[in-house]
């Protein structure tokens, strides 16, 4: 993925439009694996590229978004309950934890996916 093409995908998810992963995740009750990849490749493609600061005010709201959904998930008081929701789910969190530490340090040996119990094309 190319910084244009990320910077399409952050935009889109911290607009909540159709078929980003928050859009899934608020609008549809819906872990979208697919779109998990997606969103983090999209940090992904800006390590070691110039940085430009409402890119990254982006990606930390739509990390504070994605982080409430899954507490709202777990709230009993509260009506959203996420289907697919994996249970390994804090190795999601760790996975984008970490993408965001590369993407701050510009340090790709971070992400290296070796070092994750997560894997793509997991639940």
């Amino acid at each position: 993925m190319n910084t244009e093409e990320a910077q399409k995908v952050i935009f889109d998810n911290d607009n909540c439009s159709e078929n980003s992963f928050i859009y899934y995740l608020h609008e549809e009750c819906y872990f979208s694996i697919e779109k998990f990849w997606e969103f983090y490749d999209s940090i992904i493609a800006w390590i070691g590229e110039d940085k430009k600061a409402h890119i990254t005010k982006k990606i930390t709201e739509i990390y504070q978004k994605m982080l409430k959904e899954m507490i709202y998930h777990f709230d009993p008081m509260d009506i959203s309950v996420i289907a697919n929701f994996p249970e390994n789910y804090t190795e999601y969190i760790e996975r984008i934890d970490f993408a965001l530490l590369a993407y701050d340090t510009d340090n790709t040996d971070l992400i290296d996916d070796k070092t994750f119990a997560l894997q793509r094309g997991e639940k």
